[in-house]
């Protein structure tokens, strides 16, 4: 296969880890996750994200380029 791993996906869901363990997920990692996948045509599913130390689960709180919750078809 001479593709890139982003050919064959069909869905990208992204969230940080929860519980009191979990590890960092830097917002900047996570725009450049939506953006590659919106160039390839990938739907992404932005889940959760980690703001100022809190999990955020309601999409209206997140960034407004992070309020991106697309579906399969």
């Amino acid at each position: 296969y001479r593709g890139t791993v982003l050919d064959m996906l069909d869905w990208v869901i992204i969230g940080c880890e929860t519980g009191h363990n979990r590890r960092p997920c830097d917002l900047d990692w996570i725009y450049s996750l939506v953006d590659q996948c919106q160039n390839a045509q990938v739907p992404v599913f932005v889940k959760q994200i980690n703001l100022d130390g809190k999990v955020v689960k309601n999409i209206d709180k997140f960034p407004k380029d992070l309020q991106v919750q697309e579906f399969p078809v």
